[in-house]
C-alpha cells in the first residue's frame, strides 16, 4: 500500500491505520515522488493520497494520470473545507473520502490484504463523508 501525505502527522496516522489492516506500507511525501516510485520493483495494491492543504489542480492531472495507468484503487483524502471537489476526484477516476471519516470506510475501499481482492461483503464507496474523526484533526498530535 502507497500512501502520500505532505504532513507528517497525517502520515503517520494513515501509516498506523493501514498498518492495523495488515497492509505493508511504502510512505511518500509527494505525489512526484509516487511518479518515481511508480517505475520501482514493487508495486503497490493501492494508493492513498491525503494532500491537505496542497490539494491543486496539478494534484488533480497527477491523479487522473496514475488511475490511467494503473489498475489499483486510487484513494484521494480531502479536508472538510475541500469537499466540495470531490465529484472532480471521482469524475478523474479516483475514490474520494472526506475528513472526517472512519478507518473502516478507508478499509472499505482498499483490496484485502491478504489476497488483494476487495472485501466481497462491503460494497466500495466512490464518495463517503462521515462522522467525528478517529484521527487527529490539523492541528493536533495524532493518538
Amino acid at each position: 500500500m502507497l500512501i502520500v501525505s505532505p504532513d507528517e502527522r497525517w502520515l503517520r496516522a494513515l501509516d498506523v491505520t493501514i498498518r492495523l489492516r495488515g497492509y505493508r506500507v511504502i510512505t511518500r511525501r509527494s505525489l512526484a515522488d509516487v511518479l518515481r516510485v511508480r517505475d520501482g520493483d514493487d508495486l503497490p495494491g493501492a494508493m492513498v493520497f491525503d494532500l491537505g492543504a496542497n490539494w491543486t489542480a496539478q494534484e488533480l492531472d497527477a491523479v487522473r494520470l496514475l488511475v490511467a495507468e494503473t489498475t489499483v484503487p486510487v484513494v484521494v483524502i480531502l479536508p472538510e473545507r475541500l469537499a466540495s471537489d470531490r465529484e472532480r476526484v471521482v469524475a478523474a477516476g479516483a475514490i474520494a473520502l472526506v475528513r472526517p471519516y472512519r478507518p473502516s470506510e478507508l478499509y472499505a475501499v482498499l483490496p484485502r490484504a491478504d489476497s488483494g481482492a476487495a472485501d466481497p461483503a462491503v460494497e466500495p464507496a466512490t464518495s463517503v463523508q462521515g462522522p467525528p474523526p478517529t484521527i487527529p484533526r490539523a492541528g493536533s498530535s495524532p493518538a
